[in-house]
């Protein structure tokens, strides 16, 4: 266990604990739709645990055409609902640093 997350006192009872590909945290997680000239679409502050594609259909009920994810964000139940919806969903390779 983080030894520091028991200091936390401010968000205590709404942060969460996650794991991304570097490791674990503490806190919560940024979920952005932005559109082809950069222009936020949608956005979604949820807790560390939250799994990353629990908040995406509310987040584009409203748009249509190609939506862009990491793995975290793909899921064959996912692209299927989203498919219903006329979004395609499209897995994008992010290359880190230690793999260049």
């Amino acid at each position: 266990m983080n030894l520091r997350i028991p200091r936390h006192k401010v968000f205590k009872d709404f942060a969460g604990r996650g794991k991304t590909s570097v490791g674990w945290f503490y806190g919560f997680k940024l979920h952005l739709v932005v559109n082809h000239l950069g222009e936020l679409m949608a956005v979604n502050i949820s807790t560390g645990n939250t799994d990353d594609r629990t908040p995406v259909p509310d987040m584009v009920k409203n748009l249509k055409g190609k939506l862009f994810g990491d793995k975290g964000y793909i899921s064959a139940k996912l692209a299927k609902e989203l498919a219903y919806h006329k979004i395609t969903l499209i897995e994008i390779k992010i290359i880190s640093s230690n793999e260049t």
